[in-house]
């Protein structure tokens, strides 16, 4: 005996197959989310990472590169950086530049570089000493370091 088509597709003898999940695919669907979930914060927290560290290197050029200029031109060379607005100038330089948009917040070390204007300022003097100090850009619980040594005016890493 053959059956019609429209009952071999709703089941044998004409009863509906029952729908939905077992236990075992949802338990399979839970842990594939829950791994995902796991994974994905991570991996954001790893390209805004390399993003702040990126921005931080940007920063030490541009220190590096005030330092070379002081020394080249005989004449003090200094940084200006408004931390609430996360803009900068090299004194040498009409413009302003921000800073990249994973940085957050700009704190400095308390000390010389802090003026009474809230403004950051890293000077340069042409024997290529410089103001001591330290500061960090800040993305969330994520921070570049960077130092600024006095004698030799290195500009480097770390905070």
């Amino acid at each position: 005996m053959t059956w019609p088509a429209s009952l071999v597709f709703r089941g044998v003898c004409g009863r509906a197959k029952e729908q939905g999940f077992t236990l075992i695919e949802m338990l399979v669907v839970l842990t594939i989310v829950v791994l995902v979930m796991a994974i994905v914060p991570s991996v954001f927290a790893g390209i805004s990472g390399s993003r702040l560290r990126a921005a931080g290197d940007e920063m030490i050029g541009r220190l590096r590169e005030a330092r070379g200029e002081a020394m080249q031109r005989g004449t003090m060379t200094e940084l200006v950086l408004d931390p609430v607005r996360r803009v900068y100038r090299l004194s040498s330089e009409s413009g302003l530049h921000s800073l990249p948009g994973v940085v957050e917040q700009v704190d400095v070390a308390p000390g010389g570089l802090l003026g009474v204007d809230r403004l950051v300022r890293v000077r340069f003097f042409p024997d290529g000493s410089a103001t001591e100090g330290r500061l960090w850009l800040r993305h969330g619980k994520q921070s570049a370091g960077i130092s600024i040594e006095w004698l030799t005016g290195r500009v480097h890493r770390g905070g």
